[in-house]
């Protein structure tokens, strides 16, 4: 009973708060569709004020290591987060976790920022999964609109200027679906994490107490979690084998004629590793 809020009541850090109406599918997608607006925006005054020149210098070498090795750690501390939540059945020392919770905040939910904010969008579980399953093509469409307004509002003046801007657009679409990746790979898995609670005949989502596990409606969402699992926790790796092996000859010859384009395109799936 404590678990499911009651009517014209929304679920806020936890606790059941009143919202008249309560939560609203379509508010929602559109806060999810206008946070692609400073996307655009940041994306935009990326590639209008990098240089026109793929091959780097000392310094500029150095800051792509730097933003790599960032990238890592970031990439390890989400990990982290997520261990207690998804791996729940280890008795994980109470330090551990303690240390582990604060960086859950860099698995980056758009809707979990947002219910904070406004109860309207304060949406059940199943419902925030479809919208942060979204995220990854929200994302890349709005990078592409940001190219597309780069060449409106500055046309490369030769072909090389123009792999340079594609290029910014790869590193874009690389690190956000990297950043974006473990977030995905929680939500998927925690759609699977049931649990029997006694005195309840069945079994619960453990993250949400409205969603009777293996029910019509939960059955609906597992087929979507293991086709988003086939897409994003398979399908981005995946696909980063096939950029690289791809381009696999122009990585490491300084003498070929795309050595400095795709170092400078898609280095961040490689160099930060070495």
């Amino acid at each position: 009973m404590c678990k499911i809020c009651a009517e014209n009541y929304v679920v806020q850090a936890g606790e059941c708060k009143e919202c008249q109406g309560g939560a609203n599918y379509t508010t929602a997608f559109i806060v999810l569709l206008m946070c692609g607006i400073p996307v655009i925006l940041v994306s935009l005054l990326i590639m209008l004020c990098t240089k026109d020149a793929v091959k780097m210098n000392g310094a500029q070498e150095k800051t792509e290591t730097l933003v790599g090795q960032i990238k890592i750690l970031v990439a390890f501390l989400q990990i982290i987060s997520s261990l207690p939540s998804v791996m729940d059945g280890i008795p994980w020392p109470k330090i551990w976790v303690d240390m582990a919770i604060p960086f859950t905040a860099l698995n980056i939910d758009v809707m979990g920022f947002g219910s904070i904010a406004a109860c309207s969008i304060s949406m059940l579980f199943p419902e925030r999964f479809v919208l942060h399953m979204l995220t990854p093509v929200l994302y890349t469409l709005a990078a592409y609109v940001a190219y597309l307004l780069s060449l409106v509002f500055k046309r490369p003046k030769s072909s090389d200027s123009k792999k340079n801007r594609t290029g910014v657009l790869s590193k874009l679409v690389i690190a956000g679906i990297l950043l974006l990746y473990p977030g995905l790979a929680t939500k998927i898995f925690t759609m699977f994490r049931c649990k029997h609670y006694a005195g309840v005949e069945g079994q619960l989502l453990e993250i949400d107490f409205t969603v009777m596990c293996y029910s019509e409606r939960h059955t609906t969402y597992m087929i979507g979690a293991l086709i988003c699992g086939l897409l994003y926790v398979l399908g981005i790796p995946f696909a980063m084998w096939c950029v690289l092996w791809a381009n696999h000859a122009s990585l490491h010859d300084v003498e070929h004629d795309d050595y400095h384009h795709s170092r400078f395109r898609i280095g961040g799936l490689f160099t930060q590793c070495e």
